[in-house]
């Protein structure tokens, strides 16, 4: 999937058709409210949505450094 751009509609990013991750409601400017499709490699996945989706990751505070 590293070969397929993702994709923002709304709150959700998109590989292909395949809803991957989605953004939910927040407590505070520093807390990450994106939820990634389980079973896909976490930090692979929020890298690449960092790369092919920056304005959903900027504005849900995603950085490479999933917990």
């Amino acid at each position: 999937m590293k070969n397929i751009k993702y994709i923002q509609k709304g709150y959700s990013v998109f590989c292909g058709k395949r809803e991957i991750a989605r953004a939910y409601v927040r407590y505070s400017d520093d807390e990450c409210g994106v939820r990634i499709l389980q079973g896909m490699p976490r930090i692979e996945t929020a890298d690449k949505i960092i790369q092919d989706c920056p304005e959903f990751a900027k504005e849900n505070n995603l950085t490479g450094k999933v917990p």
